[in-house]
C-alpha cells in the first residue's frame, strides 16, 4: 500500500488498484471512547434522549424565553403563556446549537462507532505541519482511518506499506511517521522521500546519471531537488504557513522562484546544460497554477512542465515502487 501523508490531504493507493483514496488529513481532536458498562446501565438523567417524561412535563405552560429554542420532548402540546407570541426572543435563542446531551444534537463525527471522513471545523486537528508530524497521536489515528480505507478496497492484510516524507525531514520526523504508521498497520514500512516518489510517479527514471530538477509544491512545505542516481544529490525547501491549502499562496510566489534559481545556480558547472535541457517537472497540488510555471520559465530559461495530475505524483510512484521492491529498496530513506 502506498501512504502520502500530506498537511492539508492524504492520499493512499492499493498496489494494483485504480482508485485514489483522499480525505483531509485531519482527525477529531478527542477520539469517542466506548461507553463503560456503568454508562450502559446507569438510570438516565434529566436531558438524556429518550428520557421519561416526569409529571406535569406534557401540556405544561412556556415560560418566557421558551419561543425560538430547542423543544423537549414534553414541549409539544403545551399552550403558550399570555404575551409569550408576540414578545421579542432574547439573543440567542433562535438556531443556538445545541449542548451536548441535549436532545436532538447531531452526532459528531465518531459517534456511529466506525471511522468517518474528517473535514474541517471545530474540533479536529492535523496531525502534520510543512509536512512533518506535528502530533504523533493524531498521525496514528489519520493512518487508521487510511487504512480503513484500503480494508474497504479489499487490500487486507497489507503485506508492506511504502510511505512519503519531505526531503526535509529530520531523522525524529521519519522516526515518528515510520513509528506511527508500524503501529496502525502492523507491517514493515519504508520510507521514501517524496520528490523522488512524485519523479517515478511522473515517469522520469530516476536511476539516470543525468541531473533531473524537480519541484513538489505541497501544503505547508515546497521542495526543489536535483535527481542523480536514485539520489536526491541537492535540495532546498520553503516551510509555508500551517494553515495553507493544496495551492500556492501568492506571497510565497517570489520565494519559490528564487529558491529554484539559487539550486540550479548550486548545480556544477558541468551538470547545468544536462539539467537545462531536461527542464523542470512540477509536482504537487500547486503544480498547476498558471503563475508558477510562468514565472519559472520567465526567471530560469528553461522548460517547465507540470506532471500529469500533479497532486497524485507522490501517491503513483509510491505504488509503482510497492510493485517493485529492489527498487524501492535502493531509494528508501536512510538507507
Amino acid at each position: 500500500m502506498a501512504l502520502d501523508l500530506g498537511t492539508a490531504r492524504t492520499r493512499s493507493l492499493s498496489a494494483g488498484g485504480f482508485a485514489i483514496a483522499d480525505r483531509p488529513s485531519a482527525v477529531p481532536a478527542h477520539p469517542r471512547r466506548p461507553p463503560a458498562p456503568s454508562d450502559r446501565d446507569r438510570t438516565p438523567t434529566p436531558g438524556d434522549r429518550g428520557r421519561t417524561p416526569t409529571p406535569g412535563d406534557r401540556g405544561r405552560t412556556p415560560t418566557p424565553g421558551d419561543r425560538g429554542r430547542t423543544p423537549t420532548p414534553g414541549d409539544r402540546g403545551g399552550m403558550p403563556a399570555p404575551g409569550d407570541r408576540d414578545r421579542t426572543p432574547a439573543p440567542g435563542d433562535r438556531d443556538r446549537t445545541p449542548a451536548p446531551g441535549e436532545w436532538g444534537r447531531t452526532p459528531a463525527p465518531g459517534d456511529l462507532g466506525r471511522p468517518s471522513t474528517a473535514g474541517s471545523g471545530s474540533g479536529l486537528v492535523r496531525p502534520l505541519r510543512h509536512g512533518m508530524v506535528a502530533d504523533p497521536g493524531a498521525c496514528h489515528r489519520l493512518v487508521r482511518l487510511v487504512l480503513h480505507d484500503a480494508r474497504l478496497s479489499g487490500a487486507w492484510p497489507l503485506d508492506r506499506v511504502l510511505a512519503g516524507m519531505p526531503v526535509a525531514a529530520t531523522a525524529s520526523d521519519r522516526a515518528a511517521v515510520r513509528t506511527a504508521v508500524s503501529e496502525a498497520a502492523g507491517c514493515a514500512v519504508t520510507l521514501v522521500e517524496e520528490p523522488l516518489a512524485a519523479a517515478v510517479g511522473a515517469g522520469l527514471d530516476v536511476t539516470d546519471p543525468r541531473p533531473a530538477l524537480l519541484l513538489d509544491v505541497g501544503a505547508g512545505i515546497v521542495e526543489a531537488v536535483v535527481i542523480r542516481d536514485g539520489v536526491v544529490t541537492d535540495a532546498l525547501a520553503l516551510q509555508l504557513s500551517a494553515t495553507t491549502g493544496t495551492g500556492l499562496p501568492a506571497y510565497a510566489l517570489d520565494g519559490v522562484v528564487e529558491m529554484t534559481a539559487r539550486l540550479l545556480r548550486r548545480l556544477p558547472a558541468r551538470l547545468r546544460p544536462a539539467a537545462r535541457d531536461g527542464g523542470l517537472l512540477l509536482t504537487g497540488g500547486g503544480a498547476t497554477q498558471p503563475r508558477l510555471a510562468h514565472r519559472l520559465r520567465e526567471t530560469l530559461r528553461l522548460p517547465v512542465e507540470a506532471a500529469p495530475e500533479p497532486a497524485h505524483a507522490t501517491v503513483r510512484g509510491l505504488t509503482r515502487l510497492c510493485l517493485q521492491p529492489a527498487l524501492a529498496g535502493g531509494l528508501a530513506a536512510g538507507r
